[in-house]
């Protein structure tokens, strides 16, 4: 049975990109499960709502495999280019995950985007509407450059 609606529907929330950040990495040789920068935050102008997409664009061209992470609150700052982990009380912190695959990638002459849509990571409680976030790397990459990968989300905002 179909549903019929005669009147519009309003759905609460509203969508929201976040501004363009540019995490610190580092121009060395990155190796599977390698922080990439240290953690960084990012407002996403609510206390609840859902991950929606990421967008990256990498100038460098690696089309490396990275795990996106996010989590409640500060974490303990990994040194860029070495292993990531989290101490035991920093994993109640932890709000979801999302690999950038490199399927998602898109190569352009010297440079690439990728689009991770449908990402469906809930959150709610936010303090100061922020999370933070930290990339971990899943491939071999040596990027050119420092600032060469950027980052967005879309959320929907409760």
């Amino acid at each position: 049975m179909a549903l019929k609606v005669k009147t519009p529907v309003t759905v609460g929330g509203r969508t929201f990109q976040t501004p363009w950040i540019t995490p610190a990495i580092s121009t060395g040789a990155y190796t599977a499960k390698d922080a990439m920068g240290t953690p960084f935050t990012v407002d996403f102008g609510c206390t609840s709502g859902i991950i929606q997409t990421i967008i990256l664009t990498d100038m460098d061209l690696e089309d490396d495999e990275i795990d996106v992470l996010f989590f409640r609150s500060g974490i303990t700052q990994s040194a860029d280019n070495a292993v990531f982990d989290l101490t035991d009380s920093e994993k109640r912190l932890f709000i979801g995950a999302q690999k950038i695959a490199a399927s998602n990638y898109f190569d352009l002459n010297d440079n690439s985007v990728a689009c991770v849509p449908n990402v469906g990571i809930a959150f709610a409680d936010l303090i100061d509407q922020r999370v933070t976030v930290q990339l971990v790397n899943r491939g071999a990459g040596t990027y050119a450059a420092v600032d060469d990968l950027q980052i967005s989300f879309v959320v929907l905002q409760d």
